[in-house]
């Protein structure tokens, strides 16, 4: 898996915060929400522990987990998921939900 076609869960969720609503934060609690919502909505790879190598999040991890420091990190069933990150090829999709998420929010 070459992890240059990812982006960092951290990273997504602060362009996908700007692109929903056109601001810029570096509150990590905020972003650590946003960086939840892509979660649910794209297939997300991450190290368990401080592993080597790159694995696919299972959904039901997903739901269980707490997310950490604007997406860096994720806490589920006493295991501490790092370098989060989605496809690139994910992010367009899972941004355009958001933003449409965000405005019935709104």
């Amino acid at each position: 898996m070459t992890e240059s076609l990812f982006i960092a869960l951290a990273e997504a969720a602060a362009i996908v915060y700007k692109e929903a609503t056109g601001l810029t934060t570096t509150d990590a609690a905020l972003l650590s929400e946003f960086a939840g919502s892509i979660a649910l909505n794209a297939a997300i790879y991450a190290r368990e522990g401080w592993g080597p190598n790159l694995q696919l999040v299972r959904p039901d991890v997903i739901q269980q987990g707490e997310f950490r420091d604007g997406g860096e990190m994720m806490r589920s069933r006493n295991v501490t998921y790092t370098d989060l990150c989605l496809r690139l090829t994910d992010l367009p999709a899972v941004t355009e939900l958001l933003k449409k998420l965000h405005k019935k929010d709104a």
